[in-house]
């Protein structure tokens, strides 16, 4: 069973939500994880694969926004996706969608980045009730 953590910001500036996601992508990275973002929301990804391209002048993190399975490659550090694409690692699955993919207990570690907007809020709360229906107790960190 995976770790599953919620990062919870008190902010409802959507900025704060996208530096959050590439801070913890940029974490994953340096500690060699594989990661999949993933969301079902095509207009969370673009911003998303934007700051990736930009958060630093002098450094790059190497990131794929894909549409096919066809365009990974087992070498992508980093995939930006609106399917579960099969890669051979399962390291860190930063899940932004509505729901929890379908095979979400093959990742090591899930994490779910909450920002203070209500709706946002109340589809986060279900996809928790749904991980300790799995029996997976998960850790809320507030930001």
């Amino acid at each position: 069973m995976p770790n599953v953590s919620f990062y919870v910001l008190e902010s409802n500036n959507i900025k704060d939500f996208y530096k959050t996601i590439v801070k913890l992508t940029i974490k994953a990275y340096a500690a060699e994880n594989q990661v999949l973002i993933y969301s079902n929301h095509p207009q969370i990804l673009q911003p998303i694969d934007d700051y990736l391209w930009s958060f630093s002048e002098t450094s790059f993190i190497p990131h794929i926004l894909v549409n096919s399975n066809d365009e990974v490659d087992d070498i992508d550090h980093i995939i930006l996706a609106n399917f579960e694409p099969n890669t051979p690692k399962k390291d860190l699955l930063i899940q932004l969608a509505d729901h929890v993919p379908e095979n979400f207990n093959q990742y090591n570690r899930i994490i779910e980045i909450l920002y203070s907007e209500p709706s946002y809020l109340a589809r986060g709360r279900e996809r928790f009730k749904f991980y300790r229906q799995q029996g997976i107790e998960p850790k809320t960190i507030k930001l």
